[in-house]
């Protein structure tokens, strides 16, 4: 007797073979909704694919790395500070970007603007990465990796898979551009 699958096999490849932006337009197409892990090296992001756009997560439970990469680019912290913060958090909050807010450490504001600002940039930065490795879960929600409550701030750093995928490619255009003026580091 053959039982159902409870969840469908992960997708899984690396860029090589079927570039991110083709792999971030199919999932959108198809309305597909999960997380979306891409690894370059060490260098790992898990992204919750939803019908309305993209949003980072936390890549293991208790490690919140891409919102201490993010606070720390603003000067917000410095990661011993955030190292600091994160160790009192404990199990108080199920969002650890929630818990920042409450103790004060971060604001609403900056969150839709400057958290909002380096999340993207971390996002665009998964494009560049020479060889990404890919698996796409479908059915997967993320529980436990959300940064911030999914219902409240994390509205507002989700991002228009189109609009990634279209800065992207202008980015992309702009380094065509300057290597071709600029072939080589050793001429900087």
């Amino acid at each position: 007797r053959t039982r159902g699958l409870e969840r469908p096999f992960p997708i899984k490849g690396d860029s090589s073979q079927i570039p991110l932006a083709n792999i971030f337009q199919t999932l959108q197409l198809n309305g597909q909704e999960g997380v979306l892990t891409v690894a370059s090296g060490k260098v790992r992001r898990k992204l919750r694919i939803l019908p309305e756009g993209v949003r980072l997560l936390a890549s293991v439970r208790d490690n919140p790395e891409p919102l201490r990469l993010a606070l720390e680019k603003q000067k917000i912290v410095t990661e011993a500070q955030f190292q600091n913060i994160l160790s009192t958090m404990g199990q108080s909050s199920a969002y650890p970007g929630e818990f920042l807010i409450q103790r004060r450490i971060l604001t609403r504001q900056q969150v839709e603007k400057d958290v909002q600002r380096q999340f993207q940039e971390l996002l665009y930065e998964i494009f560049s990465w020479s060889l990404a490795k890919y698996e796409f879960n479908a059915g997967d929600h993320g529980n436990g990796l959300e940064l911030f409550d999914p219902d409240d701030l994390g509205q507002s750093l989700m991002f228009s898979i189109p609009g990634v995928l279209m800065e992207v490619a202008h980015r992309e255009d702009e380094w065509k551009r300057i290597r071709a003026e600029i072939p080589s580091d050793r001429e900087i």
